[in-house]
């Protein structure tokens, strides 16, 4: 399957796909994988959209690009989110290389994931020309003194990886770090009884489970 869809990218990479009066680039198949799997729920739109790609049709695959990106059919985007996640993530973190520099990056992108490593080498350019200034002082969080604080993480996010929530629970003084053994965005409400057990308990309760607890 992953063979398939590497396939798949790199004949795009060479020959985009039509996709009613636009084309289907690389780069909006990769959004339009990405974006259903957010949600197993969604994950039929994405069966569709890569049997139609297969097929040399890129319309379906193009509309869950567009679904990402706030995006109208004819090309128009409905509110500016894609240029303010560019801002946000650069004033977090405004690291970035060469575009000469990327093809060096491959070998360990692709060792990492060999399905999407070259489109994550790339998007190590995404902040080069940004230019964002924060009216606000740089702020070292550990959040001293405070009651703990409940960190959520998923093992198989495509968004946030777990080993974000880790680094930030143990950022935090109190934090307390729950795993949720799942797939999808996000973990509280996602059909995991336990992890939303533990989440209500903490809000209502002030109950905090051991550090760490995996659901």
């Amino acid at each position: 399957g992953l063979a398939t869809i590497t396939d798949l990218l790199a004949s795009i990479d060479e020959e985009p796909l039509p996709a009613g009066d636009r084309e289907l680039t690389v780069g909006n198949a990769f959004y339009g994988i990405l974006t259903p799997l957010y949600d197993p729920d969604y994950w039929f739109l994405l069966s569709t959209a890569l049997a139609s790609a297969l097929e040399g049709k890129g319309s379906a695959l193009m509309q869950l690009s567009d679904a990402y990106a706030s995006r109208n059919p004819d090309g128009s985007y409905a509110d500016n989110s894609m240029e303010a996640n560019y801002a946000i993530n650069c004033l977090d973190d405004p690291t970035s290389v060469p575009f000469a520099k990327v093809p060096s990056l491959f070998p360990a992108f692709e060792e990492a994931s060999p399905t999407f490593g070259r489109i994550f080498a790339w998007g190590m350019t995404s902040c080069r020309g940004v230019q964002v200034e924060s009216s606000e002082e740089e702020l070292d969080i550990r959040g001293e003194g405070a009651a703990p604080i409940l960190v959520l993480g998923t093992t198989r996010d495509p968004a946030t990886p777990m080993k974000w929530a880790e680094a930030l629970s143990a950022q935090l003084e109190s934090g307390v770090l729950v795993e949720r053994d799942g797939d999808g965005h996000t973990a509280y409400n996602a059909g995991n009884e336990c992890i939303d057990t533990l989440v209500e308990d903490y809000l209502l309760d002030g109950t905090v489970p051991d550090d760490p607890t995996r659901c």
